[in-house]
């Protein structure tokens, strides 16, 4: 399962419950070890701090943990490009998460594929 942060701040600052997309991008921030470290050293000054994490919604928990098992597994066409997500991996990553409604999650996985491709 993927890492399950806390649910702090009920939807104030960047705590609360996210989509699948706003946890994938905290998640791979670069930033956020040391953004938490701050924020830790400053609640443990006595200040109090806005939080900086992120829970899942409970029905994104296996499209995350099956999109961050696959998302380097891609197909390519000539020249190395990036087509598409590998389906037969999004399969085998369901199936070994044993993931109920496959279809569903594979939506979510594809479309959270396509949303960060986009970006690059």
């Amino acid at each position: 399962m993927p890492e399950s942060p806390h649910r702090d701040g009920g939807g104030t600052g960047r705590g609360g419950l996210k989509k699948l997309i706003e946890w994938v991008e905290w998640i791979d921030d670069p930033l956020r070890p040391s953004r938490q470290a701050l924020l830790n050293e400053r609640r443990a000054a006595g200040l109090e701090v806005q939080p900086y994490e992120v829970q899942l919604l409970d029905e994104n928990q296996a499209a995350a943990a099956v999109y961050m098992m696959t998302r380097r597994q891609v197909v390519t066409a000539e020249e190395g490009r990036i087509v598409d997500i590998s389906i037969p991996a999004v399969k085998i990553a369901m199936d070994l998460h044993g993931v109920k409604d496959q279809r569903t999650c594979l939506l979510r996985v594809i479309n959270t594929f396509h949303h960060f491709r986009g970006k690059e």
